[in-house]
């Protein structure tokens, strides 16, 4: 930015921009774990500047610089080994296949991931499918494919509006882009192409961080948080009509279920104007976020003065993030995950080993903290199951 220019905001151009908070250094790629504990420790790491638009309610990095940040068939953040997941993610392929009449249709999804819910589309279907995805890797047999889709592991491009489609899905790809109004013009671009083509829509919620204390939400590979009328705001600003918008998830996630079409804008009934709850929540963040590491610091010392083994379940980006943010590293041996692709492998900057549930069972720990509620019956039931009588605490 040249010397007088002003920062704007990358969803509606404002300049009314609010420091919230800043974090001085996280891991630049939470989700890329190291084979090697002493590569892991020199993983980079660098600052979020979490600032909020007055115009719109979007929060973003300002402290973001895209090309630190490469994504590759390294990047593993499947949430499909958890039976949780996997039901939220099994009624939403059938509301989608019901609503958009998904049979023998073409579909197209952008940030497919490893394939597992394009696959889930194919087959219920059956339909055809085509993923986008630069860190998409060659199939392991840990989940199940559809011979009706083929996986392309580069990002969407100019060259793939072409491509004809009755559907297109993109789930947690916004949030990565620091111009996430092209991704949206290019695929009204591809929509526009067949009559009554539908576009779904998931992005991390920003009012769960902000208003819920999500702390360890917070990650360098997302350049923005969107709330609902940002999102609102970016989706109509690029052409489309906004059909339903909600959170999912337990809040988590904000779904959207957009149109193209020359008629732009929100239905009147639909939330996308802002409102004050959200400065309320971000004006009050900053002290949330200090005396909720104290407690945790304090948490964790405890512990360490009292000789009690401590291990963290959830090695996606709220545990790497509270693994970082705190100082863990001498007090913190394993962080545990269901994924058995992050097995044997180590936490960016902090260096913790990722082990498997039943891992615990030869060496069971004092105390567990759980990174995600939504997940606290499914491991609770494990640790039970594992005859493991820990102290659980949720973060």
């Amino acid at each position: 930015m040249s010397e007088g220019q002003k920062e704007v905001c990358p969803v509606c151009g404002a300049a009314d921009l609010r420091d919230v908070l800043t974090i001085p250094r996280v891991p630049v790629c939470c989700n890329r774990l190291y084979a090697d504990r002493e590569e892991a420790l020199r993983a980079d790491g660098d600052t979020i500047a979490l600032v909020l638009c007055r115009n719109c309610d979007h929060c973003y990095n300002l402290a973001f610089r895209e090309d630190r940040l490469v994504y590759s068939g390294e990047y593993e953040n499947s949430l499909y080994f958890s039976a949780r997941f996997r039901e939220y993610a099994d009624s939403l392929v059938a509301r989608l296949v019901k609503e958009y009449d998904l049979h023998n249709k073409d579909l197209v999804e952008i940030g497919c991931g490893s394939g597992e819910f394009l696959a889930s589309l194919c087959q219920a279907g059956p339909n055809r499918g085509i993923g986008f995805d630069p860190g998409y890797r060659e199939p392991d047999g840990t989940i199940e494919e559809s011979a009706a889709m083929e996986i392309h592991s580069t990002a969407f491009s100019e060259q793939d509006s072409e491509i004809p489609a009755d559907f297109v899905c993109s789930r947690h790809v916004l949030e990565h882009l620091p111009q996430p109004f092209d991704l949206l013009d290019l695929l009204r671009k591809t929509l526009a192409r067949r009559e009554g083509v539908g576009l779904y829509l998931e992005v991390p919620n920003a009012m769960y961080t902000l208003r819920d204390h999500g702390i360890w939400d917070l990650i360098y590979e997302h350049f923005s948080y969107f709330t609902i009328p940002s999102l609102v705001r970016l989706c109509t600003r690029a052409g489309f009509r906004v059909i339903k918008i909600q959170e999912a998830y337990e809040g988590q996630f904000i779904s959207a279920d957009l149109v193209s079409g020359e008629e732009q804008g929100c239905r009147p009934d639909a939330p996308g104007l802002p409102g004050e709850q959200t400065l309320v929540a971000a004006e009050a963040f900053a002290k949330v976020y200090k005396e909720k590491t104290g407690y945790w610091q304090t948490y964790l010392n405890e512990a360490a003065t009292r000789k009690e083994s401590v291990v963290v379940w959830g090695a996606g980006s709220k545990g790497v993030t509270f693994l970082n943010v705190l100082n863990t590293r001498n007090q913190i041996e394993y962080i545990v995950d269901v994924n058995p692709r992050k097995t044997g492998k180590h936490v960016p900057c902090s260096g913790q080993e990722v082990i498997l549930p039943e891992t615990l069972k030869s060496c069971p720990p004092d105390r567990v903290i759980l990174m995600n509620p939504v997940y606290k019956n499914e491991i609770a039931a494990h640790l039970e199951g594992m005859g493991i009588s820990a102290r659980v605490d949720l973060a």
